[in-house]
């Protein structure tokens, strides 16, 4: 799983680095140079690929691996999205990315 950094105080703004950790479905540590550095949801952005996509569906459903209706993949991307103040529609296609594997 990846992450951009989005705020705008940071030293490393705009760059991509690997999460190496969530605590609480609120806090993400990203691994930055060897250091686990914390970040709220709403200071990155993630990568919608296909390991995201996968701990979505295993945070936000009880059954992660099953198939799912479009509807119900916009309803988990929807809630993860809120959750994580992160856009719907790059939920929606590392939901996308997983399940097309």
């Amino acid at each position: 799983m990846r992450a951009i950094i989005k705020t705008r105080h940071h030293e490393y703004s705009g760059q991509e680095f690997r999460i190496v950790e969530v605590l609480n479905n609120r806090i993400f540590c990203l691994d930055i140079n060897g250091v686990k550095t914390d970040f709220g949801a709403s200071e990155i952005e993630i990568v919608p690929d296909a390991s995201m996509g996968k701990w979505i569906l295993f945070s936000f459903t009880e059954y992660g691996d099953s198939h799912f209706r479009n509807s119900h993949i916009k309803r988990i991307a929807k809630r993860a999205a809120t959750t994580w103040n992160q856009k719907v529609s790059a939920c929606e296609k590392a939901i996308h990315t997983y399940i097309s594997i």
